[in-house]
């Protein structure tokens, strides 16, 4: 097949963000009264009824790249984790990874998104045949389409932002819960502040939580 020659991408994010999350598998589909409990009171209501519900389409890479159409026909996304942990460094928190993320042009055809998110894995080292393969979906793409429900609680005087989500995926229902900001103020809000430590112990006790990004969550989902 061949690639038409990549644009340069519309938007690259300028701050690469801290980010700790969970998915917790939820036997049954909770209601969407739930959202919002964890916190200690109400959630932002910036828009609307401050309640935020989308489908999106994940390919399936592997975990260190995260690639989605946001919503019905929204415009495709690029998530890129960021090795910046030193090898046998411990960490007292577990769980906190750094993404890189880019907004590829609005409107485009799906062959020219593709091209530019080829563009852009090969600029950062992470493409191979593997890779190319899924892009030119020729190996059975394993797509996922993971429809999320959410609610945020912007924490100002420590710095985050914590996020309360019902997920499903592959059939399957999950409560996810996430905080996003500084390395630093993350891992302290997650250590110190009761809601954080709420959220950090079901993590740690909860059967089967993926304590991972929406890229290794949707690598599990589709058995990879």
């Amino acid at each position: 097949m061949t690639t038409p020659a990549p644009a340069v991408p519309e938007q690259e994010s300028k701050e690469i963000r801290a980010e700790w999350r969970v998915f917790i598998p939820m036997a049954t589909k909770l209601s969407q009264e739930t959202l919002g409990d964890v916190f200690d009171g109400p959630y932002d209501k910036r828009k609307g009824d401050g309640m935020e519900g989308r489908s999106d389409v994940y390919i399936a890479v592997n975990p260190a790249i995260g690639l989605k159409r946001r919503g019905a026909k929204g415009r495709v996304e690029l998530k890129l984790l960021t090795e910046d942990r030193k090898e046998g460094e411990e960490e007292d928190i577990k769980g906190i990874e750094h993404w890189k993320k880019f907004k590829i042009g609005k409107g485009l055809a799906e062959e020219e998104s593709l091209a530019q998110v080829h563009t852009l894995l090969e600029a950062h080292g992470l493409i191979d045949s593997h890779v190319t393969s899924l892009l030119a979906s020729e190996d059975g793409t394993k797509s996922v389409e993971v429809a999320k429900l959410r609610v945020g609680k912007v924490y100002e005087d420590h710095g985050v932002l914590v996020e309360d989500c019902l997920v499903e995926a592959e059939g399957k229902q999950y409560r996810s819960f996430a905080v996003e900001g500084n390395k630093e103020k993350v891992k302290a809000f997650l250590s110190s502040h009761a809601v954080g430590k709420k959220m950090y112990e079901l993590a740690m006790t909860q059967k089967e939580a993926v304590l991972h990004g929406y890229p290794n969550f949707v690598c599990k989902c589709a058995c990879l």
